[in-house]
């Protein structure tokens, strides 16, 4: 199955391409599935239930009918999959949570968070393992020869 050529431009159009690659022929060297954003068309077709029941059925059928599925494939075919969504800041928390966090963590995962402070060079890289009990902390500048550490 060939990388999707444009954006998703609505969440029927994802739930198709995320229902078909389950199934699809991959190339035989295939090691990675990156899926940029993933969670933004969910986010707002979520945001017009005003049920809370309904918006639960709604996540809990995206996650078992399209990315379980997926996972498990990527699990048997030994294909690392990596998933991108938008995170916010949780100021009780003091740290960056995905958008349906709860959603995410029924998968066992590592989290990588970028950040940044305003007026400074260096970007900061926290590797966190998906139960928050071990966490690193890098701080890096992007050069025009690549990273550096900070």
């Amino acid at each position: 199955m060939c990388p999707a050529k444009k954006p998703f431009s609505n969440f029927n159009e994802q739930t198709l391409f995320l229902s078909n690659i389950g199934t699809s022929l991959l190339p035989s060297n295939a090691k990675f599935i990156v899926i940029d954003n993933i969670s933004h068309h969910l986010r707002f077709a979520a945001s017009m239930y005003s049920d809370i029941r309904r918006r639960n059925i709604l996540l809990d059928r995206f996650f078992n009918s399209q990315l379980f599925p997926l996972i498990m494939r990527c699990l048997r075919e030994k294909i690392i999959l990596i998933l991108i969504h938008e995170v916010s800041f949780d100021p009780n928390l003091g740290r960056n949570q995905p958008f349906f966090n709860k959603l995410y963590s029924r998968i066992q995962a590592i989290n990588v968070s970028l950040s940044s402070r305003f007026n400074s060079k260096f970007k900061e890289m926290e590797i966190i393992s998906g139960d928050y009990l071990i966490s690193r902390k890098f701080k890096y500048e992007i050069k025009e020869c690549g990273l550096s550490r900070g």
